[in-house]
């Protein structure tokens, strides 16, 4: 079934009217949390994927998935396509562990291991 509204919308509803009477941490909890996946979506671990060794793995592997939905020849193109990923994590300011320099294309190819981009 969906909503009318937007997830924000109803959850912010909820939380101030139903559950912000009784549980007032948790509704501050869930809004939070909300507010994480409607913003930086990358950041939400997909149930499809391996358990990611790195905390970049799952921004990159969010990337690479919408860069196949925009151009499904990246499929057959690895190389490319974890060039493509590696500019999209320094554009949202994911760096190697220094936190100054760009992933090597080479380097986001591991987080697409056992990934299913279909």
């Amino acid at each position: 079934m969906k909503t009318p509204h937007p997830p924000k919308v109803w959850m912010s509803w909820y939380s101030e009217h139903l559950a912000g009477r009784d549980f007032p941490d948790f509704s501050l909890t869930v809004i939070r949390a909300l507010d994480i996946a409607i913003e930086n979506p990358w950041r939400i671990h997909d149930s499809r994927d391996p358990h990611p060794e790195q905390v970049w793995y799952t921004p990159a592997r969010y990337l690479a998935r919408q860069l196949v939905i925009q151009d499904r020849t990246l499929l057959k193109k690895r190389e490319l396509l974890a060039d493509k990923v590696s500019k999209s994590l320094a554009d949202l300011n994911i760096f190697k562990r220094g936190g100054k320099k760009n992933l090597l294309p080479s380097t986001s190819l591991k987080a697409f291991t056992n990934v299913k981009f279909d």
